[in-house]
């Protein structure tokens, strides 16, 4: 919120925006709840009360508007920007704790490979809880940027490697490293199946370790085989219209 200043107009402008502000979010007191028009938000009960947490429910809210942290980690707190429009559909706060608490919740180094990495929210959050390096995978232009940003947010540039180009071909120039990943996050546009043939290439070449995890997110109407060569379905939890499928090496299961 800017000062206000002797100008009658640069007043209403900041009154404008403080009403705009007050209409998004509604928060409510220390442990209730209150839900808009398009968002349930929840305001921290910790000694962080500016926080609130924003979960999309239904309407047409742009991603962009949704806040975003790292969850848990050496991290945790941080806010991460997220991309502007509806072009890139992020993972929430509440799913990615989810899934990070069936996987994890922390580890002990590793590789992680984000897939249509997005604004990087999978893979920051695997930096976050001990991953010793990721590989992130991004092609739409915008979503690179606010993907740099959060890694510089983060300052994770020394280990992350961010790379603007279609996943088909990264996993091409993948196969040519000496590279192996412990854990994998693939989260394409749902209405581009094809995409999750990608992951039966890496464990066709050996790309994932033994004791790998492999992520898949999805919609309902799309049906993930029950193995990817070696590596079985071993874990499917719904959030809403999204359903993540979790993949283990047969030796582990």
């Amino acid at each position: 919120m800017r000062k206000r200043s002797d100008s009658n107009n640069s007043f209403f402008v900041c009154a404008k925006a403080k009403r705009q502000q007050q209409q998004f979010f509604c928060l409510c007191e220390s442990e209730a709840t209150a839900t808009t028009g398009f968002l349930s938000v929840r305001k921290r009960s910790d000694s962080n009360n500016n926080y609130a947490k924003a979960k999309l429910i239904y309407g047409k809210r742009k991603y962009g508007d949704l806040p975003m942290r790292v969850v848990a980690g050496e991290r945790k707190g941080m806010p991460l920007k997220a991309i502007a429009g509806n072009t890139t559909r992020p993972t929430t706060d509440k799913v990615k704790e989810s899934i990070f608490n069936i996987i994890g919740p922390f580890f002990d180094g590793g590789i992680a490979l984000d897939l249509f990495a997005g604004s990087g929210g999978l893979g920051i959050e695997s930096l976050s809880r001990g991953a010793e390096h990721a590989v992130f995978i991004e092609k739409d232009a915008k979503a690179f940027q606010v993907l740099q940003e959060n890694i510089k947010k983060c300052r994770y540039e020394d280990c992350s490697e961010l790379f603007r180009i279609d996943a088909k071909r990264a996993v091409k120039a993948l196969l040519k490293r000496d590279i192996t990943f412990k854990l994998v996050f693939l989260d394409p546009p749902y209405h581009l199946k094809e995409y999750y043939d990608l992951v039966q290439i890496l464990v066709d070449n050996d790309k994932i370790q033994h004791d790998g995890i492999i992520l898949c997110e999805h919609a309902k109407e799309v049906e993930l085989p029950q193995r990817f060569g070696d590596f079985v379905l071993k874990r499917q939890e719904t959030y809403g219209g999204t359903i993540i499928s979790v993949y283990l090496h047969s030796e582990g299961v």
